[in-house]
């Protein structure tokens, strides 16, 4: 795989960790740096040389980095980039006039695990599938009050055929007269 201008080595253990198995995004970063020492200035795994041409690590590379010694790793190059990054500052600051107009702080990158990402995804996915669950329940719900409309419409035209057949009679003051109040408070709950 070859490196763009502006990849950084997480990103593209990111993007290779999936395929390499059960490994984690630190394991992964050491595993390429181990395998493509030559694609970094420096020896630095924050100075990854655009266009390099990176060999993806063997599994035998990626069993012999156990988790906490790719933490490790990454945390240290991090801490000595960091370290770089203010001895340039302190440098310049020493090195420009006295009177030089404040430039605003530039947003800086920093290389690190993406575990908050990862369980933000997870997190995401799992709602995903929460509301599945609750769309399918309502679909079967909803399934359930249209055959119970549909049994009382049936009941309703078979009582309104026997009605007609039947001679008519003087109205009673019996359950017949709350029939229909009947149906609409069946129909309602």
């Amino acid at each position: 795989m070859s490196v763009r201008s502006g990849q950084t080595l997480s990103e593209i253990a990111a993007q290779l960790a999936p395929q390499l198995g059960d490994v984690t995004l630190d394991q992964t970063m050491m595993a390429l740096f181990k395998a493509n020492p030559d694609a970094f200035a420096s020896g630095s795994i924050n100075r990854l040389d655009a266009g390099a041409e990176l060999t993806k690590p063997s599994q035998a590379l990626l069993r012999s980095i156990s988790p906490a010694q790719a933490n490790e790793f990454v945390a240290e190059s991090n801490a000595q980039w960091q370290a770089e990054q203010e001895s340039k500052a302190a440098n310049l600051a020493t090195v420009a006039p006295a009177k030089s107009p404040q430039v605003p702080a530039q947003d800086r990158l920093k290389i690190g695990s993406s575990i908050d990402s990862s369980a933000q995804e997870l997190r995401y996915a799992e709602e995903l599938l929460a509301q599945e669950r609750a769309l399918e329940q309502t679909r079967a719900r909803v399934a359930e009050l249209e055959k119970n409309i549909a049994d009382l419409q049936l009941l309703l035209d078979q009582a309104k055929g026997k009605s007609q057949s039947m001679p008519e009679r003087a109205p009673s003051t019996g359950m017949s007269a709350f029939a229909p109040i009947l149906l609409t408070l069946v129909l309602m709950a």
